[in-house]
C-alpha cells in the first residue's frame, strides 16, 4: 500500500499543530480544545496500532483466535513486532512516539487515587499504584534488554 499521501498528510498537520499559539482556546461552542482534539487522536492511534497490527498478525477468525491464545506470550510478541515492522522505522521516530505516548499516559493516573481499581488486560483488577509499578516494571526490564545489547 502506497502511504505518501498519508505521509504528507501528517507533515502537514504536524506544521499546522506547531503553529497554533494557544492550544487551550475553547470553541465559541460546546467541543473540545485542540489540545483535546490532539489526545484524542492520539487515544485513536495508539488503539488503531494496536488493532491493525494484531490483525495482521493473525486473521480474525475463531480457529486463528483459537491459535493465537494458545501461543507463548514470546511466540505472540515476535509475529505483533515482525508485522509491525519496527525494523524499518526511523529509531528517532520510535523513541519521541514512546516517550510522548509514555507522558501522555501518565497523565492519566495524575488525578487518580492510589487505590482507585483498574481493570488489567487479563482482566483482573489491581491498585492503580500496582498498575503502574507492574507496567513500568516491563518498561525498566525492556530498557535493561536494550542495555544488555550495548554491553
Amino acid at each position: 500500500m502506497n502511504t505518501v499521501i498519508y505521509v504528507r498528510q501528517v507533515d502537514k498537520l504536524k506544521v499546522f499543530l506547531k503553529a497554533i499559539d494557544n492550544p487551550n482556546k475553547k470553541p465559541t461552542n460546546p467541543g473540545w480544545t485542540a489540545k483535546q482534539i490532539v489526545g484524542h487522536l492520539i487515544d485513536s492511534t495508539s488503539m488503531s496500532h494496536k488493532q491493525v497490527v494484531h490483525g495482521l498478525s493473525f486473521e480474525i477468525t475463531l480457529e486463528s483466535f483459537i491459535t493465537k491464545t494458545d501461543l507463548k506470550r514470546t511466540e505472540y510478541n515476535d509475529v505483533v513486532v515482525d508485522t509491525a515492522r519496527y525494523q524499518s522505522c526511523d529509531f528517532d521516530v520510535l523513541v519521541n512516539l514512546l516517550c510522548s505516548l509514555l507522558y501522555v499516559f501518565l497523565v492519566i493516573f495524575e488525578n487518580v487515587d492510589d487505590d482507585h481499581r483498574v481493570i488489567t488486560v487479563n482482566g483482573n483488577p489491581c491498585s492503580a499504584t500496582m498498575y503502574l509499578k507492574g507496567f513500568f516494571e516491563h518498561v525498566e526490564k525492556h530498557e535493561n534488554q536494550i542495555k544488555k545489547i550495548y554491553e
